[in-house]
């Protein structure tokens, strides 16, 4: 049985980490299909970088490149990657960020799992921390289906099935695409690959392949060992559509959801990692809650990349 697939590259302002993810595809020991990358309107020379290096390919129809006149984050980049992706003939769809380099044969390790699990659609490979020199599973397990709270899923080095999976190296079937739809386009960035999880889960289950390794860096931390603040308020915004959406208990959420804000203001307001930021922070937290009530979706620009306080 043959396999095929297009990997979606989204990158934004990253342009060596774009060409080492761009290398990692074309090293595969089974070569893709097509590449399309999703450059959300990067002004670091990537697109000067990605001509220079790949004007071949590109002319070639192997790399689809696509350049948008503006940045609509990680989760607009994905759903129209995957839409441009589904044009194309192919067995399979895989997405990731720039920051993911794949082992050279981590579609062939894919491909297998494929081939001993006919019933399942939907795989993605364990990630490498190479800070803490270790692996992971990419994935995690659900532990309450009223507030979506989730657990890493422990390396017991072998493969398991998770309830959420993370846009990297996420490879699901195309023809999936005609009962779950697309990945969504108005949360930004994060939590995005978490909905589309949750759609696909409905129809297939998710194999964590342990063979099939990507490496991937971590998130990026401000003073303070604390998320940028442009990135907790839409990680803050989207947990909580997703337990609009998704929740057993819909009741149950909301309370929750009004909980888990006002134990996050508690903590940035006592906590001495926030020092100086407090405010801002409590801010975020609380826009981030009205917003999501409110279903004011997409791209704020009081909380956009560089953009800090």
């Amino acid at each position: 049985m043959s396999f095929s697939y297009i990997p979606v590259i989204v990158t934004f302002n990253r342009k060596d980490k774009l060409i080492t993810a761009i290398q990692s595809v074309l090293d595969q020991t089974i070569q893709p299909q097509k590449i399309v990358i999703i450059d959300n309107h990067s002004d670091d020379g990537t697109q000067d970088l990605v001509k220079k290096n790949y004007q071949d390919e590109i002319d070639n129809g192997l790399i689809d490149y696509h350049y948008l006149p503006e940045n609509i984050g990680g989760s607009g980049g994905f759903s129209k990657g995957v839409k441009y992706a589904s044009k194309y003939e192919t067995d399979y769809i895989t997405v990731s960020d720039d920051d993911a380099f794949y082992r050279k044969d981590y579609f062939e390790k894919i491909s297998d799992a494929v081939k001993k699990n006919p019933t399942v659609k939907a795989f993605q490979g364990f990630s490498y921390n190479s800070e803490q020199k270790e692996y992971f599973v990419e994935g995690r397990k659900i532990i309450n289906w009223n507030t979506l709270d989730s657990v890493a899923i422990p390396n017991e080095g072998k493969n398991v099935f998770a309830d959420l999976s993370t846009f990297v190296g996420l490879t699901f079937s195309k023809g999936l695409i005609n009962k779950v739809g697309y990945p969504v386009d108005n949360f930004f960035i994060w939590n995005d690959d978490a909905e589309y999880s949750l759609r696909l889960g409905k129809v297939t289950k998710i194999l964590q392949v342990k063979d099939a390794v990507v490496d991937h860096s971590q998130v990026q931390r401000v003073s303070g060992n604390l998320v940028p603040l442009w990135k907790t308020y839409y990680g803050f915004r989207n947990k909580i559509v997703l337990r609009k959406l998704y929740a057993k208990n819909k009741l149950l959420a909301r309370f929750y959801d009004f909980y888990f804000l006002i134990r996050q203001c508690i903590a940035a307001t006592l906590k001495p990692n926030y020092k100086k930021v407090r405010f801002h922070y409590i801010k975020a937290f609380i826009n981030a809650y009205v917003d999501a009530y409110k279903n004011r979706l997409g791209k704020n620009n009081n909380y956009m990349p560089g953009k800090e306080y």
